[in-house]
């Protein structure tokens, strides 16, 4: 029910419940981080790489994973950058009604890794990626500004 230019509805949701497939993309993600550390000659050394391991084991830790994608052959291609977040946008509010935990990823999980796992063709741009599932824990709802800080009444 997102909003979209022309109706044209240019997004594609690619649900991921494989477990290999979910490993693969977190091994694939260890892998590339590794090797843009050593890039910029950061020190790798085995607590450096149990670090990275825990970090996308929490990643990496949910049941389902959805990647949300828009499709550069659609009709108002030029609009796809807004398009595609609003869906995104309707899927995580969605998701959290339904009692689920999730979160929109970007480049935590690299584009170039879920494009490889996946198989996706290339006119299909990433616009996240997210878990969904139920979190051991819900963590606490961040502050937000009062909506007196977003109202502007006709002229700044």
């Amino acid at each position: 029910m997102a909003p979209t230019s022309g109706n044209q509805q240019p997004w594609k949701f690619l649900i991921i419940t494989d477990k290999n497939k979910i490993n693969e993309m977190k091994d694939a993600c260890i892998k590339e981080t590794i090797e843009y550390l050593k890039k910029n000659n950061e020190e790798i050394d085995t607590s450096k790489k149990e670090e990275i391991t825990n970090v996308f084991n929490d990643y990496f830790s949910a049941p389902v994973y959805i990647i949300v994608l828009t499709d550069n052959n659609s009709i108002y291609s030029s609009y796809n950058h807004w398009d595609g977040p609003l869906a995104a946008g309707y899927l995580l509010l969605a998701a959290r009604a339904l009692g689920y935990g999730t979160v929109f990823i970007t480049d935590s999980v690299p584009e170039s890794v879920t494009k490889e796992v996946f198989n996706i063709p290339d006119n299909y741009i990433r616009v996240c990626i997210t878990p969904v599932g139920i979190p051991v824990e819900w963590p606490p709802t961040p502050k937000k500004k009062p909506l007196k800080e977003f109202i502007i009444n006709e002229t700044f």
